[in-house]
């Protein structure tokens, strides 16, 4: 039984899904860890002082990239998205729940709180 057990750890199917898994799983620690340093816990306190909702907060999102109607259905999936000024999209009332979602993905650049106004 060892002997098996020894050469499926060599099998080309077993290195692939293994090297799959890896890849997959330093992209997420890395897609986390640059989410949080987009958005500080300090930055959500003071955009819920700013919202009057305290559920819902106001970002300015900046893109690395120029914005496409990719962009545009899924920031609408987080919020309302109420301008474009070149690569920076205004959002309003984004639940607090929602922020990780607007914040994760590798095409932002980075966020900020806003006022709405």
């Amino acid at each position: 039984m060892p002997r098996r057990l020894a050469r499926l750890f060599y099998h080309r199917a077993f290195l692939v899904t293994v090297g799959l898994l890896t890849c997959y799983s330093l992209y997420a620690a890395w897609s986390g860890w640059s989410a949080s340093h987009k958005l500080t816990a300090d930055e959500v306190d003071r955009a819920r002082a700013l919202s009057k909702d305290a559920g819902e907060i106001h970002l300015k999102v900046e893109l690395r990239v120029d914005p496409e109607q990719f962009h545009f259905l899924v920031f609408q999936e987080h919020g309302r998205m109420v301008g474009v000024e070149g690569r920076v999209i205004s959002m309003r009332n984004v639940p607090l729940d929602k922020v990780g979602g607007v914040v994760r993905p590798y095409w932002i650049a980075d966020v900020v709180p806003w006022d709405g106004g």
